[in-house]
Protein backbone atom coordinates (compact mmCIF):
# COMPACT_ATOMS: atom_id res chain seq x y z
CA UNK A 1 0.00 0.00 0.00
CA UNK A 2 1.22 3.51 -0.79
CA UNK A 3 2.11 5.90 1.99
CA UNK A 4 0.15 9.19 2.04
CA UNK A 5 3.37 11.11 1.29
CA UNK A 6 3.94 9.04 -1.89
CA UNK A 7 0.36 9.63 -3.04
CA UNK A 8 0.67 13.37 -2.35
CA UNK A 9 3.94 13.50 -4.31
CA UNK A 10 2.27 11.76 -7.28
CA UNK A 11 -0.54 14.34 -7.33
CA UNK A 12 1.97 17.19 -7.12
CA UNK A 13 3.73 15.85 -10.23
CA UNK A 14 0.60 16.10 -12.42
CA UNK A 15 0.61 19.94 -12.60
CA UNK A 16 4.34 19.86 -13.29
CA UNK A 17 3.81 17.40 -16.16
CA UNK A 18 1.01 19.56 -17.60
CA UNK A 19 3.22 22.66 -17.37
CA UNK A 20 6.04 20.81 -19.12
CA UNK A 21 3.67 19.78 -21.92
CA UNK A 22 2.57 23.40 -22.40
CA UNK A 23 6.20 24.57 -22.41
CA UNK A 24 6.93 22.30 -25.39
CA UNK A 25 4.56 24.03 -27.75
CA UNK A 26 4.60 27.04 -30.02
CA UNK A 27 1.67 29.50 -30.15
CA UNK A 28 0.47 30.63 -33.60
CA UNK A 29 -2.38 32.99 -32.79
CA UNK A 30 -6.16 32.94 -32.76
CA UNK A 31 -8.79 32.44 -35.43
CA UNK A 32 -11.90 34.56 -36.11
CA UNK A 33 -13.64 32.88 -33.11
CA UNK A 34 -10.70 33.63 -30.76
CA UNK A 35 -9.71 29.94 -30.58
CA UNK A 36 -5.97 29.67 -29.82
CA UNK A 37 -3.75 27.40 -31.98
CA UNK A 38 -0.52 25.67 -30.93
CA UNK A 39 1.88 23.08 -32.32
CA UNK A 40 3.68 20.67 -30.01
CA UNK A 41 7.40 21.02 -30.75
CA UNK A 42 8.99 18.04 -29.02
CA UNK A 43 7.40 15.24 -31.03
CA UNK A 44 7.47 16.46 -34.65
CA UNK A 45 8.76 13.90 -37.14
CA UNK A 46 9.08 13.69 -40.90
CA UNK A 47 9.11 11.22 -43.74
CA UNK A 48 10.39 12.73 -46.96
CA UNK A 49 8.77 16.15 -47.29
CA UNK A 50 5.82 15.33 -45.02
CA UNK A 51 5.98 16.56 -41.41
CA UNK A 52 3.88 14.93 -38.69
CA UNK A 53 2.89 17.18 -35.79
CA UNK A 54 0.30 17.48 -33.02
CA UNK A 55 -1.85 20.60 -33.04
CA UNK A 56 -3.68 21.85 -29.97
CA UNK A 57 -6.67 24.17 -30.15
CA UNK A 58 -8.07 25.92 -27.08
CA UNK A 59 -11.63 27.07 -27.73
CA UNK A 60 -13.05 30.27 -26.28
CA UNK A 61 -16.47 28.60 -26.08
CA UNK A 62 -17.57 24.97 -26.05
CA UNK A 63 -18.38 23.47 -29.43
CA UNK A 64 -21.32 21.18 -30.30
CA UNK A 65 -19.85 18.23 -28.34
CA UNK A 66 -19.05 20.41 -25.29
CA UNK A 67 -15.32 20.41 -26.05
CA UNK A 68 -13.06 23.27 -24.90
CA UNK A 69 -9.91 21.87 -26.53
CA UNK A 70 -8.76 19.47 -29.23
CA UNK A 71 -5.50 17.73 -30.00
CA UNK A 72 -5.05 16.66 -33.61
CA UNK A 73 -2.36 14.76 -35.51
CA UNK A 74 -1.60 16.76 -38.64
CA UNK A 75 0.42 15.97 -41.75
CA UNK A 76 2.04 18.97 -43.44
CA UNK A 77 3.26 18.51 -47.01
CA UNK A 78 6.23 20.90 -47.13
CA UNK A 79 6.71 20.41 -50.87
CA UNK A 80 3.15 21.02 -52.11
CA UNK A 81 2.04 23.34 -49.25
CA UNK A 82 -0.99 21.45 -47.99
CA UNK A 83 -2.12 19.67 -44.82
CA UNK A 84 -4.59 17.13 -43.52
CA UNK A 85 -5.85 16.03 -40.10
CA UNK A 86 -5.30 12.33 -39.39
CA UNK A 87 -6.40 11.87 -35.77
CA UNK A 88 -8.55 13.94 -33.42
CA UNK A 89 -9.10 14.00 -29.67
CA UNK A 90 -11.47 16.33 -27.80
CA UNK A 91 -11.49 17.36 -24.13
CA UNK A 92 -13.88 19.17 -21.79
CA UNK A 93 -11.20 21.61 -20.57
CA UNK A 94 -8.55 23.71 -22.28
CA UNK A 95 -5.01 22.40 -22.82
CA UNK A 96 -6.22 18.81 -23.22
CA UNK A 97 -7.40 18.61 -19.63
CA UNK A 98 -10.65 17.28 -18.19
CA UNK A 99 -12.64 14.40 -19.61
CA UNK A 100 -11.67 13.04 -23.02
CA UNK A 101 -14.82 13.21 -25.15
CA UNK A 102 -13.45 11.43 -28.22
CA UNK A 103 -10.34 9.94 -29.73
CA UNK A 104 -10.63 8.77 -33.30
CA UNK A 105 -8.96 8.50 -36.66
CA UNK A 106 -10.35 10.84 -39.29
CA UNK A 107 -12.10 8.79 -41.95
CA UNK A 108 -10.92 9.70 -45.46
CA UNK A 109 -8.60 12.55 -44.43
CA UNK A 110 -8.44 14.95 -47.36
CA UNK A 111 -5.62 17.34 -48.17
CA UNK A 112 -6.45 21.02 -47.65
CA UNK A 113 -4.60 23.86 -49.35
CA UNK A 114 -2.56 26.28 -47.26
CA UNK A 115 -3.91 29.80 -47.69
CA UNK A 116 -1.34 32.64 -47.70
CA UNK A 117 -1.03 34.58 -44.44
CA UNK A 118 -3.24 32.07 -42.57
CA UNK A 119 -2.65 30.28 -39.27
CA UNK A 120 -2.08 27.06 -41.22
CA UNK A 121 0.58 28.84 -43.35
CA UNK A 122 2.40 29.91 -40.18
CA UNK A 123 2.19 26.40 -38.75
CA UNK A 124 3.37 24.75 -41.98
CA UNK A 125 6.33 27.13 -42.23
CA UNK A 126 7.33 26.52 -38.62
CA UNK A 127 6.90 22.73 -38.81
CA UNK A 128 8.89 22.40 -42.03
CA UNK A 129 11.77 24.55 -40.76
CA UNK A 130 11.69 22.91 -37.30
CA UNK A 131 12.17 19.34 -38.51
CA UNK A 132 14.57 20.08 -41.37
CA UNK A 133 16.99 22.17 -39.32
CA UNK A 134 20.30 20.60 -38.29
CA UNK A 135 20.28 19.21 -34.76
Amino acid sequence: MFKPSVIAAMFLCVPLWAAAQMANREAFGVDEHNNAYYLETDNMTRKGYVVYAWQQVNRLRENEINSRSTREKIEFDCNFKKYRIMWSMAYTEQDGQGVQLLSEAVSNPSWRPILPDSLSAKMLSFACVHVFRPK
